[in-house]
């Protein structure tokens, strides 16, 4: 992964449920996953919603065996 892999929130949003990674800036900088619906985002392990998400991108691919 790169810096550029990275999608500003305000270039785009993933599709409403998509899980993704996603920066979280509210209480200290953590990569977390999770996802976005009608431009709130909520981590996928709670239902809480999250205030500072600045940046996703998509899930990468499961490694094979």
């Amino acid at each position: 992964m790169t810096k550029s892999d990275w999608i500003a929130v305000e270039d785009r949003l993933p599709v409403n449920f998509e899980s993704v990674l996603l920066v979280n800036h509210d209480e200290g900088d953590y990569v977390l996953q999770g996802y976005c619906h009608d431009g709130d985002w909520y981590s996928d392990y709670g239902v809480s919603e999250l205030i500072g998400v600045s940046h996703w991108m998509p899930l990468p691919e499961l490694p094979t065996k």
